[in-house]
């Protein structure tokens, strides 16, 4: 059994935030550096005790962010966590190899949605 935080599709979104960190740094030194950036993220996860560290850790794959650390990490970051997820989105699509089909757009989302609840739905039976 496969017990690692990384994964390749991980990795890009790993690279992607220290990247746009990077950048970031490059136009505003102070606001970006992990010291920095810690009091924003103290107020968004609610944790005042988070200490620089945990970037640290996070941007070498020590520790694996969840849904809301990552949508924090990338507003402290003045990143759009919408970006991040359609590079997760791609690569997993390429490496899927047609086992999943996914919507391209939003509406497209939502019909393949209402087309999944019917499925499962006539698969269960009439509910009571």
């Amino acid at each position: 059994m496969n017990t690692t935080i990384r994964d390749a599709g991980y990795d890009q979104l790993l690279e992607w935030l220290k990247r746009t960190r990077a950048e970031g740094k490059r136009i505003s030194p102070g606001d970006y550096s992990m010291r920095a950036l810690i009091p924003k993220l103290r107020v968004l996860l609610r944790r005042p005790q988070l200490k620089h560290s945990w970037i640290a850790k996070v941007e070498q794959g020590e520790r694996r962010l969840d849904v809301l650390e990552y949508v924090a990490y990338c507003l402290a970051i003045g990143a759009d966590p919408h970006e991040g997820i359609r590079k997760v989105v791609e690569h997993l699509k390429r490496t899927a190899n047609g086992v999943v089909s996914y919507p391209e757009t939003f509406e497209g989302l939502v019909n393949w949605g209402k087309v999944a609840e019917q499925a499962v739905e006539n698969a269960e039976g009439p509910r009571e």
